[in-house]
């Protein structure tokens, strides 16, 4: 801008800043048509023993028209809370009495809660639910820990102590039917999390149709403690000589190892190999022989010989 000062330059920014404010305060004052999400929440879907068998919608889109700053404040804000259907008064049954819809006028009525006074609701879309209900029964089935273990606790042993054991579902009598336990939400198991107590959530129903009796279950997280144990093993001798038979003067092997308690019965000697490998001996000068570990059951900890090297004898095959 050749020919202006500074001064000048910073008058024309502020006409133009106060030009803008007024033109947005005359649009926001203005009359216009919006449109909200609003959640619909249902206080029951038992009603007389009777559940819903099919799916309700969980949200419902409200049109209505308002002036520019409450619909702006509103879309900030997202200021609307959830419509509240009760599903034993706000239903109209059908003549079977097994259906039923929830009307127009309903939604209407509900919706126009919500809004702000200077608001005027123009429809709900959709503009009427269907619900259909059959009879429903209850299931007693025990709830499940559904856990993974950290790296490092592959090999320990984990137990859960749960403040109850099972839950009762609600529901169709053919969708309880395929239904035999309840999983919590995943837990990760580390050295850290053992002999903790944990609030799990129980997983919410795929199908609404069901309702649980809890929505979540306190559990105690236990790990096994380690106990020293030992074991006698037999010694296989392998790349013996061909020209001279090899004894050793102790045939069996201690093994000396760490287990966690409740697997401690589970390790036999059968799972376990130990050899006395002959290949690279110098039978004019050894007289010894290291044993050698060579499969064990991998919940076995630490293990070594109360005795590593045998002694042994070399005859003649005479």
């Amino acid at each position: 801008m050749r020919g202006m000062n500074r001064s000048d330059i910073v008058k024309v920014v502020y006409a133009l800043l106060l030009s803008l404010l007024f033109w947005l305060l005359n649009a926001l004052s203005g009359i216009y048509t919006s449109d909200s999400t609003v959640e619909i929440a249902y206080n029951s879907k038992i009603v007389d023993g009777n559940g819903v068998s099919n799916q309700l919608p969980k949200e419902v889109k409200v049109y209505y028209q308002d002036i520019g700053r409450t619909i702006l404040w509103n879309n900030i804000k997202n200021n609307f809370k959830a419509i509240n259907i009760d599903l034993s008064s706000d239903v109209s049954y059908l003549t079977n009495g097994k259906e039923g819809y929830i009307k127009n006028e309903t939604l209407l009525s509900k919706a126009s809660s919500i809004l702000a006074t200077s608001s005027k609701l123009i429809a709900v879309v959709p503009n009427r639910v269907y619900v259909s209900f059959e009879k429903h029964e209850s299931k007693v089935i025990p709830i499940e820990v559904d856990f993974e273990l950290a790296e490092g606790m592959e090999d320990y042993n984990v137990t859960f102590s749960k403040a109850i054991d099972s839950i009762t579902i609600t529901g169709p009598k053919e969708s309880l039917k395929s239904i035999h336990y309840w999983k919590t939400s995943l837990i990760t198991i580390s050295p850290s999390s053992t002999s903790k107590t944990f609030v799990l959530d129980l997983l919410e129903p795929d199908d609404q149709s069901i309702q649980l009796s809890n929505s979540s279950v306190e559990v105690n997280v236990f790990r096994d403690q380690f106990t020293l144990a030992e074991l006698v093993v037999d010694i296989e001798l392998i790349n013996l000589p061909k020209d001279h038979k090899v004894r050793l003067l102790n045939t069996q092997a201690k093994l000396q190892y760490q287990v966690s308690i409740s697997k401690r019965d589970q390790i036999k000697s059968v799972d376990i190999k130990v050899v006395a490998d002959f290949e690279n001996i110098n039978f004019n000068v050894d007289q010894y022989i290291d044993v050698e570990l060579i499969t064990f059951p991998v919940y076995m900890k630490n293990p070594v010989f109360a005795q590593s090297s045998i002694r042994f004898i070399l005859e003649s095959n005479d």
